[in-house]
């Protein structure tokens, strides 16, 4: 993760996905330690377009939903929020796979499945490979 600081009331602290226990911040501690920004707006800014995509998925209109979760993405990945890029491939790999792009898609759910290991998130990572599955 790239080093960022948090600033207060602008900021959302997820300890599990950011992973920032025994990091929290301490009175007269320099806040300069903490390893991830997550401001609110953009926080949730990106989970919206995310919910929004998956109501485009679901009325069969893929390419708004991929463009709205590519530009979930892209927050996720500015704000260094691995759970969020993780979820956010899986849903892309699915549109890649209906649009018979299986090198994309696998590409993708690659990457998502690493980040699920590194995070011991067993349960994205099962629910990755059964997308990985699909797409063999």
């Amino acid at each position: 993760m790239a080093s960022k600081t948090i600033r207060y009331g602008k900021s959302v602290l997820l300890a599990g996905t950011l992973m920032l226990v025994g990091m929290l911040p301490i009175a007269g501690m320099n806040l300069g330690i903490v390893q991830a920004q997550v401001t609110s707006s953009q926080q949730t800014s990106a989970e919206q377009l995310l919910r929004h995509g998956k109501q485009d998925f679901v009325t069969g209109d893929f390419q708004s939903a991929l463009d709205k979760y590519q530009q979930a993405l892209a927050i996720w990945q500015t704000e260094g929020n691995l759970s969020g890029k993780a979820v956010v491939l899986n849903a892309i790999a699915e549109i890649y796979n209906l649009q018979v792009r299986g090198v994309d898609s696998l590409k993708l759910l690659q990457e998502s499945l690493t980040i699920y290991r590194q995070q011991g998130n067993q349960r994205g990572e099962g629910e990755t490979l059964t997308l990985l599955g699909d797409a063999y």
